[in-house]
């Protein structure tokens, strides 16, 4: 600890943009995406390809990169135990409207219209569970939401925990805003067998700028900003999903660690809080 040094770099590439780290035990996973072709007027020309970067660091004076993984989207966790990728990938989606508030009532949320082509373009997300065999990412399962837009996930060993935001831009201009529900939903996966993956609970959190912020286990932790609060959803029975801890917070949340029996929040000029759960 009194003398690093760097044993290994990886060499910047132009137009290869990464994501960031995630440290499982031995292993260092990261992410890239990359043109899909370099040729200007190409079909592919604005797109990508995605892929899973790994580092074994069980040697650290000489780290070891695997083979890239070509994924779909941008990685959200890779469990090294039982080789399962959970990626959100992205879905581009257009239709020629009359105008633009034909287009914002189409109930997504990345929405926008094109007033020279008389177009509306919108973009989803979508949750992709794939199992890594050799240097292969086999897909899965492939969870599409249309009861909101895909703001955040988090997984587990056992769970995999998604946040869907119901606030649709157009519900501000024309009045249903006030008769949706606008907390986020809360949605339970259960990671059963390889292609096993069912959506076993569905909850409201508790308010509307709530945002799941971290999972261990079987527990995701909750915080909302209004005021500053956070709430430990218990998910050890996956049909039946309660909150077990809810508590105010000393100040905004801007990071969350879980150790097994307790929380600890940094609230930034707040200081840090302990709780346990």
């Amino acid at each position: 600890p009194a003398n690093p040094h760097i044993s290994f770099e990886v060499a910047r590439q132009e137009n290869i943009v990464y994501g960031g780290l995630q440290a499982k035990g031995d292993i260092l996973v990261t992410s890239h995406f990359e043109p899909m072709t370099q040729n200007p007027g190409s079909v592919f020309e604005n797109m990508v390809l995605f892929y899973m970067d790994r580092f074994d660091l069980s040697d650290a004076s000489a780290p070891n990169m695997l083979a890239p993984v070509n994924i779909p989207g941008s990685l959200v966790d890779y469990n090294p135990n039982n080789h399962r990728i959970v990626t959100v990938d992205y879905v581009l989606g257009s239709l020629q409207t009359p105008d633009e508030n034909v287009c914002y009532m189409g109930g997504h949320y990345n929405i926008w219209y094109d007033y020279d082509l008389g177009h509306c373009f919108w973009l989803d997300r979508t949750l992709d569970i794939l199992n890594l065999v050799g240097n292969h990412a086999v897909l899965a399962s492939v969870k599409n939401y249309s009861e909101g837009y895909l703001a955040s996930v988090k997984a587990t060993d056992s769970r995999i925990f998604v946040q869907l935001n119901s606030g649709y831009y157009y519900w501000y201009y024309d009045g249903v805003y006030e008769e949706q529900d606008p907390r986020p939903l809360l949605k339970t996966i259960e990671i059963g067998g390889l292609f096993s993956y069912p959506t076993t609970s569905t909850v409201r959190m508790p308010a509307p700028w709530s945002t799941l912020q971290a999972a261990s286990g079987t527990s995701a932790v909750v915080t909302g900003s209004s005021p500053p609060s956070l709430a430990v959803y218990d998910a050890s029975d996956p049909y039946n999903v309660e909150v077990s801890t809810e508590t105010l917070l000393t100040g905004y949340s801007y990071g969350i660690e879980m150790d097994p029996d307790r929380i600890i929040s940094a609230n930034s000029m707040w200081g840090v809080q302990v709780i346990p759960y």
